[in-house]
């Protein structure tokens, strides 16, 4: 087995591991949020028919914004944030936010639209 192989193995395990312990915290210990859901931007490139979550003009939440939120959030217990929008992908900070979401010790999930073909 290569190395790069093995370590990605050693990754998969470490994410897994991680994802069960903070399920199972969040079952455990009821006084605080299991999920927290988050909008960092709603604007969208698509226009699905049954969506009324986005818009074609809003300017994305600024990075110190998500970053606060994000921060209350974890003070509160929060052990999984789902990100969406609008089209979360279109935000310009979306790594850096995904990163303090990580960095705090949660969970970070992102809902995008489907394709439309």
């Amino acid at each position: 087995m290569t190395r790069i192989l093995w370590r990605r193995r050693i990754r998969f395990a470490h994410t897994r591991l991680r994802e069960l312990v903070m399920i199972a915290r969040g079952l455990l210990f009821t006084r605080h949020p299991v999920l927290a859901h988050i909008i960092p931007i709603r604007r969208c490139n698509l226009a699905c028919s049954y969506c009324n979550e986005f818009d074609s003009f809003s300017k994305p939440v600024s990075p110190d914004l998500m970053f606060g939120r994000i921060d209350r959030l974890a003070e509160f217990g929060t052990s999984i944030i789902t990100i969406s929008g609008g089209e979360p992908l279109l935000h310009p900070e979306l790594e850096a936010i995904i990163r303090h979401i990580r960095k705090r010790g949660m969970i970070a999930v992102m809902i995008t639209p489907p394709d439309q073909h």
